[in-house]
């Protein structure tokens, strides 16, 4: 699937095949991105096309292909037709194919490549919206501004990537074409493609690795019997006689360790119980394993136990406090309202004919 940006598409390919897209990031609002595998010694060429032809701003498009931080070449097209772009005219009439190499490495410490490493094995396709000017049958002529030939330390970390590298010169015909001139200065997208071998995206974990499928074995098959031949009904095989006295070379029964587990609370906790000893690796870290379920019951019930004396204080303290509340200590929430003594008047009773005063006045 192509790249596609600003109404723009954009993707390469080698051996007449799309090179398949990983990890498509769109770093901003005018570049985006994405890995493809690359293969030393195989021609490549970039295909770019406008998305919709209806919504295009001018009459066409410019593409300047950067390898490795430098411009390598650039053609415009018509904005209603495809543009590919598979070799360098580096003559009048010579061009030299787009390739993959890998880069060359050498024991010495200096290093004679000219470029910034970080941009080793990246393709930039720039794309810019052009006017048609003229027509013109004298092509522009590049230079062969690649860094195939360059060498690195064979300890750099690029080491093992591939580059763009420039084939052979062959003889080209020249035709006449329409010259575009771009509208403005910026790209209005651009295409970064981060192209290594197959076995360093593998490596890398940027795509899955392929696995070959395994090969069925072939059972041989019995032979089958010739007609000339005659058929033998099978015999029977005589039934193994039982023992009838006592081997002392037969095998013994291996008795195996019992695991018991053991609930703790509201958690499960293994509690290992063997009967080996510690012979081996094996016994020893079952013996760790014991150990360790040990003193983690142990550190359990020790603080379940500290919890109940904490739970059995509290009850307690509790208990004094509301005894505290019926005497009426201090501290307590009776003190808020001490009781008051009332005297106790005695009762007279009349007598026979009196006059029972019942206000209130003393």
């Amino acid at each position: 699937m192509p790249l596609e940006l600003h109404n723009f598409h954009v993707h390469i390919e080698s051996d007449g095949k799309e090179l398949p897209q990983y990890q498509v990031k769109h770093v901003n609002g005018t570049t985006v991105r994405c890995y493809i595998p690359s293969e030393a010694g195989k021609c490549y060429r970039v295909v770019a096309t406008v998305v919709n032809p209806i919504y295009a701003p001018q009459d066409g498009f410019i593409a300047d292909l950067l390898a490795e931080g430098k411009l390598v070449t650039g053609e415009a097209m018509d904005y209603k037709r495809t543009l590919i772009i598979h070799s360098v005219r580096v003559a009048q009439k010579a061009a030299r194919n787009l390739a993959f190499a890998a880069i060359q490495t050498t024991d010495c410490e200096d290093s004679t490549a000219d470029y910034d490493i970080s941009k080793a094995g990246v393709i930039e396709v720039q794309m810019f919206w052009a006017q048609a000017q003229r027509k013109t049958t004298s092509p522009q002529i590049w230079t062969a501004n690649t860094t195939d030939a360059a060498t690195v330390n064979e300890r750099s970390k690029i080491a093992g990537l591939n580059v763009t590298s420039l084939g052979e010169s062959k003889a080209v015909d020249t035709t006449e074409q329409w010259v575009f001139r771009n509208v403005r200065t910026e790209p209005d997208a651009i295409f970064q493609f981060y192209h290594q071998p197959l076995a360093h995206l593998e490596a890398a974990g940027i795509i899955p690795k392929t696995r070959a499928p395994l090969a069925l074995k072939q059972q041989p098959q019995p032979e089958r019997p010739l007609a000339s031949q005659k058929r033998t009904a099978p015999q029977k095989r005589p039934a193994p006689e039982a023992p009838t006295t006592t081997d002392n070379t037969k095998r013994r029964k291996v008795l195996k360790p019992i695991v018991k587990m053991e609930k703790i609370e509201d958690e499960n906790t293994p509690i290992i119980e063997s009967t080996r000893e510690a012979d081996g690796p094996g016994e020893i870290e079952a013996l760790e394993a014991e150990i360790r379920a040990e003193r983690f019951k142990i550190e359990r019930m020790a603080a379940q136990e500290a919890l109940e004396r904490k739970i059995a204080s509290l009850a307690r303290a509790r208990d004094r406090q509301d005894l505290a509340r019926r005497s009426g200590t201090p501290g307590s929430n009776s003190s808020r309202h001490p009781s008051v003594k009332r005297e106790i008047k005695p009762i007279v009773v009349p007598l026979s004919g009196e006059t029972v005063d019942l206000t209130l006045d003393g």
